[in-house]
């Protein structure tokens, strides 16, 4: 996997590809942003529920739709 700097550095570039690379860092964000919305919160309320109940949380079983 190329580290941060890798995809996102690119020197002396023109206005145009630094928009791109822009464009790119914001879609890359907002999978984040996605993924923290919709996973994440299942495995937070999944957490929630196995706790109050003393069990342990097995990601296996989370992550299956």
């Amino acid at each position: 996997m190329p580290s941060f700097e890798q995809q996102y550095y690119l020197g002396n570039a023109s206005w145009l590809e630094r928009r791109r690379r822009d464009l790119r860092l914001l879609a890359s964000l907002l999978r984040g942003l996605y993924w923290y919305a919709t996973a994440g919160t299942r495995l937070r309320r999944g957490y929630r529920k196995a706790r109050q109940q003393g069990r342990v949380l097995w990601l296996d079983d989370e992550s299956a739709p």
